[in-house]
């Protein structure tokens, strides 16, 4: 796992990790496999969205999870910030 060009492993820390640092480095590996993109318009058959109050985002996967054809939906509430889950779909 690399961030900010080094290698993060118990070996250049040191130490032996507890958990939570695991955690935080197993995260850090995801982040470079997801990302969010803008959705313009909902796909047919999501009703619990509402386009004046949210925006739509499409999650995207490109590591070894992805699978083609599949979108999970993320709505942001304009006026709350509130994230949620809207849809996850076989496109």
């Amino acid at each position: 796992i690399r961030q900010a060009g080094r290698r993060l492993s118990p070996q250049t820390l040191g130490v032996k990790m507890n958990e939570s640092e695991a955690l935080e480095i197993a995260r850090i590996f995801l982040r470079g496999w997801l990302d969010v993109r803008p959705r313009v318009n909902a796909p047919a058959g999501i009703y619990d969205f509402d386009p004046n109050d949210e925006i739509l985002f499409e999650v995207v996967c490109n590591g070894p999870f992805s699978r083609m054809g599949a979108a999970v939906l993320l709505a942001v509430s304009k006026s709350t910030g509130a994230v949620r889950h809207v849809a996850s779909t076989e496109e």
